[in-house]
C-alpha cells in the first residue's frame, strides 16, 4: 500500500500493510530468506539518497540514479537527488534523472526476496509502482521498477549500490526494469550459534583445567545477532609421565586410556596362555596315544586295533599306570 494513497497498491514481498492501511510495514526493515534472518536498518539514509549512480555497461546513458533502503526521500535535500520537473521530492526509494534535469520514480514500494547467488547468502530488494511508461507498457511492464542484489561481503562494511559490470542498467532493454548490485557487510544474515566454533586448550597439569575459547567462522559471514560467549574454563584429564590419570579428568575411570590399555594387555596374556596350555596338553596326549600304539603291535595286536584314541575322560597322563619299557 503507498504511504497516503488514494489507490491501493499490493506491498512487497516480505511486507504487510500497517493497522491504517497507508503503507507496508517492513518489521524496520527486517527480512528472513532461506532460513536466516536479515537487517537492513543500518543502510538507511533518512536525509541523503545514495548516489550519484552512473551506468557502468557498455558506457553511460547520460542518466543518474539515486537509491536508499529502507524509508523514501523526504523533501530535505530533494534539490540534490530526486526531485520531478516541477522541483518536488519524489517519495520513493529509487528515481532516474534524465538528461532533461529531473527525475522520475523507479520505485516508491519495497519488497524482500531470495537471493539469486549461489551460496544463497543476501538479499534481493525490489522497489516497484514506479513511474508509468507507455513506452515499456508496450513490453508487459508498465511502470518503472528496480531490483537490488544485496550481496554479503564481510569485507565492505556498508558499502555502496552499483551498476552491474556486463550489462545495462535497463534490462531487458525498453521495459523500465533497472537493476542495482550492492555489496555490503549487511547484506550478510544475522549472526546464530552455527556461525561459530569452540577451541578448547591445552590440559594445564598443573590445575588439571582447560581454556575454552569460542571463535567465529573463517569467514565470518553475518554481522550482530548471536554474541560470543565469554572465555570459559573446564576441568580436563591430565596424563602423567608414566601414564596414570590424575585428579581433575573428566573421564570415568573405566574409560581411561590406562584402564584399556591395560584390558588389551592382560586379555592378550591370557589368550596366549591357552594357547600354550593347548598346545602342551596335545604333545603330551598325542606322546601317550603313541606309547599305547606301540605296546599293542608289541602284544600281537592287528595293525588297526588301536584304531581310536581314547577319551581324555577316560586316561590321563598323569592317572596312568606305569608302562613297561618299551622302545619307541
Amino acid at each position: 500500500m503507498e504511504a497516503k494513497s488514494a489507490t491501493c497498491l499490493q506491498c512487497g514481498d516480505g511486507t504487510t500493510p500497517n493497522a491504517d492501511k497507508t503503507d507496508c510495514d517492513t518489521d524496520g526493515c527486517k527480512s528472513t530468506s532461506n532460513g536466516r534472518d536479515y537487517d537492513l536498518s543500518k543502510l538507511e539514509r533518512p536525509d541523503l539518497m545514495y548516489g550519484q549512480i552512473l551506468q557502468k555497461f557498455p558506457e553511460s546513458d547520460g542518466h543518474l540514479y539515486f537509491l536508499n533502503m529502507c524509508t523514501r526521500q523526504t523533501s530535505l535535500n530533494a534539490n540534490l537527488t530526486c526531485f520531478d520537473h516541477n522541483g518536488d521530492a519524489i517519495k520513493s526509494f529509487a528515481c532516474q534523472r534524465t538528461n532533461h534535469g529531473y527525475a522520475v520514480n523507479l520505485g516508491s514500494t519495497i519488497g524482500f526476496g531470495p537471493s539469486e547467488t549461489r551460496d544463497g547468502l543476501g538479499l534481493t530488494v525490489t522497489f516497484s509502482h514506479g513511474k508509468h511508461s507507455s513506452g515499456c507498457e508496450k513490453n508487459g511492464h508498465p511502470y518503472r521498477s528496480t531490483k537490488i542484489a544485496m550481496r554479503c561481503d564481510p569485507y565492505a562494511g556498508i558499502g555502496q549500490p552499483e551498476t552491474p559490470a556486463d550489462s545495462p542498467v535497463e534490462y531487458p532493454s525498453h521495459t523500465c526494469q533497472y537493476h542495482f548490485i550492492w555489496n555490503s557487510l549487511y547484506a550478510c544474515p544475522l549472526c546464530t550459534e552455527s556461525d561459530h566454533n569452540i577451541v578448547k586448550g591445552d590440559c594445564n597439569n598443573e590445575t588439571g583445567t582447560r581454556t575454552i575459547m569460542h571463535v567465529w567462522n573463517n569467514p565470518k559471514l553475518c554481522h550482530d545477532g548471536f554474541q560470543l560467549p565469554e572465555e570459559e574454563v573446564e576441568e580436563c584429564e591430565v596424563i602423567t609421565a608414566n601414564g596414570a590419570r590424575s585428579a581433575g579428568s573428566d573421564l570415568p575411570w573405566y574409560k581411561t586410556p590406562t584402564f584399556l590399555i591395560s584390558v588389551i594387555i592382560l586379555g592378550s596374556i591370557v589368550l596366549l596362555a591357552t594357547v600354550a596350555w593347548s598346545l602342551i596338553k596335545y604333545y603330551k596326549y598325542r606322546k601317550l596315544y603313541e606309547a599305547y600304539a606301540q605296546l599293542d603291535r608289541d602284544r600281537g595286536g592287528g595293525h588297526d586295533s588301536f584304531d581310536t584314541i581314547p577319551s581324555s575322560y577316560d586316561l590321563e597322563l598323569d592317572d596312568a599306570p606305569a608302562l613297561p619299557s618299551v622302545r619307541l
